[in-house]
């Protein structure tokens, strides 16, 4: 610490290298932008500390800071599974005569089963379709690009107006002829 100075001073260059920069604070400053740029490089991270904080980190930093955040996500993505159960009480309880089941893997044994399907239908869209819909259901599926992925599995049907109208929602682990029946009886089940 500099506690005189005796004679002139001139200014110091600024140093954009800072040791105290460590990850978890690249993690804590610019955690929203990775979130948003998930398959970003190390140089776009590295520009936005630059611009934001006059900042330089070197790659293994930004690739530090980049794992911190991403696991995060993944440790909310967990989080929120296991509250699957929870959510299908609420629907039930809030909106009487809808359908929603969660079917857990049997095939694991543990304190904390894991998700294999879930369907929702609201009783609204299923009178939706029953009484002012067209007798013919679309069915379609498409794969989720995410952490878990999945398949979305969707029915939908077509109104007097030629508006379509989704009748349920499935995510199964595949789309294979198992998932296919599971949704299709649930779907079965759900309109009588």
């Amino acid at each position: 610490m500099i506690r005189s100075v005796r004679g002139g001073h001139s200014m110091c260059p600024r140093v954009a290298e800072n040791k105290e920069a460590t990850s978890r604070w690249v993690a804590s400053v610019i955690g929203k932008f990775i979130r948003s740029n998930p398959n970003g490089k190390s140089k776009l991270f590295k520009n936005e500390l630059q611009q934001r904080f006059v900042v330089k980190v070197d790659n293994q930093t930004i690739y530090r800071a980049k794992k911190i955040v991403l696991e995060t996500e993944k440790f909310h993505h967990v989080e929120a599974f296991g509250k699957l159960r929870k959510y299908e009480n609420a629907i039930q309880t809030y909106n009487p005569g809808t359908n929603v089941f969660v079917a857990m893997n049997p095939d694991v044994k543990s304190k904390n089963p894991t998700f294999l399907r879930f369907y929702l239908s609201f009783k609204a869209c299923q009178l939706g379709f029953l009484n002012g819909c067209r007798p013919l259901i679309g069915l379609d599926g498409c794969h989720l690009s995410g952490k878990f992925g999945g398949v979305l599995l969707l029915p939908t049907a077509l109104d007097g107006n030629y508006c379509i109208i989704p009748i349920a929602i499935s995510i199964c682990e595949s789309e294979n002829a198992e998932s296919w029946i599971w949704f299709l009886r649930q779907l079965r089940d759900s309109l009588g």
